[in-house]
């Protein structure tokens, strides 16, 4: 069902302590500066009002509460977080790290919070559950924006806009862990994040990036939620197994999407000139367990790259072995010895491989994987999320981002393709049988 959220308030969240003069001209790392910008992380955590009536007692009116304990903590987190405060990124180099706060929206909504979790409405959810549309351009640029929704039933949703630009999805899984320890009274166990340690490993250069707007081209597509079970990965991943000994989970449904993307694809085009005759596929791999020595998860930045497959020739009978084979290399390939060469500028040269790597009939199809991240934990004194989910309308085609269900046994897979080929997508056989699918 459409679902309309009514801002009540908006509030202006500093950190607890100023920040040093010495912290305060935060300089990012090369890494950081190859993330283009208006690029942000947004994710949505809801949370039911069953278990917030379970923390609280009663069924009274909880909002005020959770709201008052969400900003004073996440003031306290932002002492440790504190160029997310800051001003945005000037001359792709460093933030002034002047404490000008998050911007807090407060906002109520005429639904119940099972209306959405039935029938998420994705290309509705960017609008009214977030702080803002992070792919309307016109927007001014944010380090960090936050959401509180309240539905009629007493459930809420926290909706948490990161900018790309200071740090991959690991960092906000940190930032999220740290805030939500802080609220539940646990800060002294927080890790300190370390802020700047990448930058010795990928120090930063004098080079303008585009805009995440100037590096799109404009395409009617559409994003759905594809919903893998743990019986059906298994199943996956032991039909493609029998050929490709120990495939990961995400390997194996990274082969059944780009197989049957790509069929859908080849079905959608079959009357333009242009004839896909190969493919290939990226893969975003985190390097921080890789680089030497390795670095903790709480290493702020976007310890991350993106690993190109070889190309996969459509000549005779391609199976889905294939592509699982091609989806391995592509992971598999960033080992140690392979990011050794990459550290300093070495990265460079593999962001000018990728360029150079785009052909006419070889569409590419991009996958990032954040199974492995526990955003589920994330409990601010009132029970683990519901349900976790992020923008819905994504404007650039052919990207896969992959969840954990929050059973811990399944993957949620949000599929951007052209809108032709959603369509075929949606009724190929192999993703009709191992996956169910939200409108």
């Amino acid at each position: 069902m459409a679902a309309k959220g009514e801002i009540i308030s908006i509030e202006t969240i500093k950190p607890s302590t100023p920040t040093p003069d010495n912290l305060r001209e935060f300089k990012l790392s090369l890494l950081d500066q190859l993330i283009p910008h208006q690029v942000y992380i947004p994710l949505l955590l809801c949370y039911s009002h069953h278990d917030i009536n379970n923390a609280f007692g009663g069924t009274d009116d909880h909002f005020s509460v959770i709201s008052q304990k969400l900003k004073t903590s996440l003031s306290q987190a932002l002492t440790l977080y504190y160029p997310y405060c800051g001003t945005t990124v000037k001359d792709n180099l460093s933030i002034d790290c002047n404490d000008t706060g998050v911007v807090f929206i407060e906002s109520k909504v005429n639904a119940n919070l099972s209306d959405i979790l039935i029938d998420p409405l994705l290309d509705v959810m960017v609008n009214d559950f977030f702080p803002f549309d992070p792919y309307n351009f016109d927007e001014p640029e944010a380090n960090m924006a936050v959401r509180l929704n309240q539905f009629n039933c007493g459930g809420i949703a926290l909706g948490v806009s990161f900018n790309h630009k200071l740090g991959d999805a690991i960092t906000t899984a940190s930032f999220l862990k740290a805030w939500s320890l802080i609220a539940r009274g646990q800060g002294s166990i927080v890790a300190a994040p370390q802020m700047e340690t990448s930058n010795l490993y990928f120090p930063p250069k004098n080079f303008k990036m585009p805009s995440f707007r100037d590096m799109l081209i404009p395409e009617d597509n559409v994003t759905k939620r594809f919903i893998f079970s743990g019986t059906n990965l298994s199943r996956i991943r032991d039909k493609v197994s029998s050929s490709n000994k120990n495939l990961s989970r995400v390997e194996a449904v990274t082969a059944l999407i780009w197989k049957s993307a790509l069929e859908a694809a080849a079905t959608a085009n079959s009357d333009k000139e242009q004839i896909i005759h190969a493919s290939k596929v990226i893969h975003v791999v985190g390097i921080r367990g890789r680089v030497d020595p390795p670095l903790p998860e709480v290493t702020r930045g976007n310890l991350i790259i993106q690993s190109l497959s070889p190309k996969l020739e459509l000549k005779g009978e391609v199976g889905l072995h294939d592509f699982a084979e091609m989806a391995r290399k592509a992971v598999r390939s960033v080992d140690k010895d392979y990011v050794s060469k990459i550290v300093g500028d070495g990265i460079l040269k593999v962001v000018e491989e990728m360029r150079a790597s785009k052909e006419e009939g070889v569409p590419v199809y991009t996958f990032s994987s954040v199974t492995r991240l526990d955003y589920y934990e994330n409990d601010f004194g009132w029970g683990k999320p519901t349900w976790l989910g992020t923008v819905g309308r994504r404007p650039n085609k052919n990207t896969i981002l992959l969840f954990t269900s929050r059973d811990g046994e399944g993957t949620e897979a949000w599929i951007t393709l052209p809108k032709a080929e959603m369509v075929e997508f949606e009724r190929n056989p192999e993703i009709l049988q191992y996956t169910s699918v939200d409108c």
